[in-house]
């Protein structure tokens, strides 16, 4: 089964988050971003791994016996890479739209989020200062 990969275009001095939180159990499991002015963006998981520097802090409560929210924050939170692939049988042409309208900052603010539910292997890197480039 081929799979497909978006790589976010963030650019060097990262993308200003809201919020980084991932919720659920090993059935059910989301992650949620949210930029400033815009809705949270849901993306369903399969699979996530997640990299943080600086002062970027992991908090763990439960949600019920078997779920967990993790919220990932900082003094200023920054998305500085992110990577969401997919297979091609779980493709959704919605998506591309959406994770364009979560990173442009030229897309309409107000739009309403369609719910997805296929289910995304993620990679996503946090920081709260910018990353040197090379």
């Amino acid at each position: 089964m081929a799979t497909r990969t978006w790589s976010v275009p963030v650019p060097a001095e990262g993308i200003a988050m809201v919020s980084v939180v991932i919720q659920g159990s090993g059935k059910d499991l989301d992650l949620y971003l949210r930029r400033q002015g815009r809705p949270a963006l849901k993306l369903p998981l399969a699979g996530v791994r997640v990299g943080a520097a600086d002062d970027v802090e992991l908090d763990v409560t439960p949600l019920d016996d078997v779920s967990l929210s993790l919220t990932y924050s900082a003094p200023r939170l920054l998305l500085t890479a992110a990577r969401i692939s997919w297979t091609e049988d779980e493709w959704n042409a919605e998506l591309e739209e959406e994770l364009t309208a979560l990173f442009d900052d030229t897309a309409d603010d107000d739009r309403t989020r369609h719910e997805l539910r296929d289910c995304f292997h993620v990679e996503i890197s946090l920081a709260s200062r910018p990353v040197p480039r090379a």
